[in-house]
């Protein structure tokens, strides 16, 4: 039997860490997990939305692209005019997106997307080995979505995110 630390543990001293159950994929121990799994199920994945920045492409007839969560990120990307897009899960939408599950492993980013791109495979490429094995890992996973403009962005210091993984919330 080997020692593999939980990922759920709270930090490296003896004290403070726990061991991950023997062969599990995810490094989590049965507490653990229990808690991810109750985070996931409260909140079903039709009903979640994210607010982000976006830029709208005049050349593509408005469609929006390069989605962060401040101004300062997008405005990098191009001199589009920048708005405030609601992202919807979307078995049919126009974009792919990383959703970072509740896992420990993702810490404060959990419950959020994150790589919204286009096509599937711009996000496959972000992970040395694909998608597969950090789903696997119950990492996150491969969603698409649909996005709507908000209305223009405002308020150029970016949105802050409550703990549980909610709705963003401008700051302001």
């Amino acid at each position: 039997m080997s020692y593999v630390r939980c990922d759920g543990s709270h930090g490296y001293s003896f004290n403070e860490s726990h061991q991950a159950e023997e062969g599990a994929a995810d490094n989590l121990c049965a507490r653990c997990r229990a808690a991810m799994v109750e985070a996931e199920s409260a909140r079903p994945m039709v009903e979640r939305t994210w607010l982000l920045y976006a830029r709208q492409r005049a050349e593509a007839e408005g469609r929006l692209s390069d989605f962060f969560p401040s101004t300062i990120q997008v405005r990098m990307c191009g001199d589009e005019p920048i708005v405030l897009a609601r992202l919807r899960v979307d078995p049919e939408g126009p974009h792919w997106s990383w959703y970072q599950s509740h896992h420990p492993y993702n810490r404060r980013s959990r419950g959020h997307v994150t790589m919204i791109y286009p096509a599937k495979v711009l996000v496959d490429v972000c992970f040395p080995y694909g998608t597969g094995p950090e789903v696997k890992r119950g990492h996150g996973q491969l969603v698409r979505l649909s996005a709507e403009v908000v209305r223009p962005a405002v308020h150029p210091e970016g949105i802050r995110y409550d703990d549980s993984g909610g709705e963003a919330v401008e700051k302001g």
